[in-house]
């Protein structure tokens, strides 16, 4: 069996990419930064494809039909924009809605395809797979001039939360984990911004939590709060949250 990482060239995309490995499930990796990714000793027997993720039809250029045995999808991609709304261009917002949405949509549905005309013979026919989608904490928190980034992984997280009904009725036997988690310490993530990231949780630690909570569920659907200790190292909490108010 292999794992499918959506955006796994970089930060915890690469860091479950690399615990993947660990947990001998080869991974596939797929995006922008595939060539780069290469010299990371940690993901040594992985296959990593070219994609650009915000390109809702760039994973049918590049899947195989041996993709088939994939039994774990995790959808990582994502970009970060810190600016009051209306100083946002067109250009960015849609850059940000087709990386961290649009995009990755078009990727998972060309996927599900395939998993839905594998194994035709089969009762039911068909090849269930287990579903992580990574949003934020940020999908019911505030935050300072993120009404774009925020919006964004709201969207995601209810999004998951609707398709796992679509996904465990297509296929029985499918499983969806939706991951909140808050600050990740991954400099290229948050760029330029002067973000103090040194009390943020590290990549390769929330990796492990994340593996270790997708092997372990046998429910359809579970919604993961993943928020920093006191010490920067994960807490978990399961559940929702309801978003905070504004005022």
């Amino acid at each position: 069996m292999r794992s499918l990482i959506l955006g796994g060239t970089k930060g915890l995309g690469q860091a479950l990419a690399a615990e993947s490995v660990r947990r001998m499930v080869t991974p596939i990796v797929v995006g922008r930064s595939a060539e780069r990714a290469r010299s990371d000793p940690g993901l040594a027997g992985c296959e990593l494809v070219a994609a650009d993720l915000s390109d809702p039809r760039a994973l049918l250029s590049v899947m195989q039909p041996d993709w088939q045995d994939i039994g774990y999808v995790f959808w990582v991609a994502g970009i970060f924009l810190r600016k009051p709304l209306t100083h946002c261009t067109i250009e960015e917002v849609a850059a940000m809605t087709a990386t961290h949405f649009t995009g990755p949509i078009g990727a998972l549905t060309w996927f599900h395809h395939l998993m839905q005309n594998a194994r035709p013979l089969a009762d039911p026919p068909g090849q269930p797979y287990h579903l992580t989608v990574i949003a934020s904490t940020s999908s019911w928190r505030m935050r300072e001039h993120e009404s774009v980034y925020c919006a964004l992984k709201a969207a995601k997280a209810h999004l998951t939360r609707q398709y796992a009904r679509e996904l465990v009725a297509d296929l029985p036997g499918s499983l969806v984990t939706l991951v909140n988690p808050g600050g990740i310490k991954t400099p290229d993530f948050w760029g330029a911004t002067g973000q103090d990231i040194g009390a943020f949780m590290e990549p390769e630690a929330l990796a492990k939590v994340i593996w270790n909570l997708v092997l372990l569920q046998t429910a359809p659907f579970a919604e993961i709060q993943i928020l920093r200790g006191p010490d920067g190292s994960p807490r978990v909490e399961g559940g929702p949250r309801l978003p905070e108010q504004p005022f």
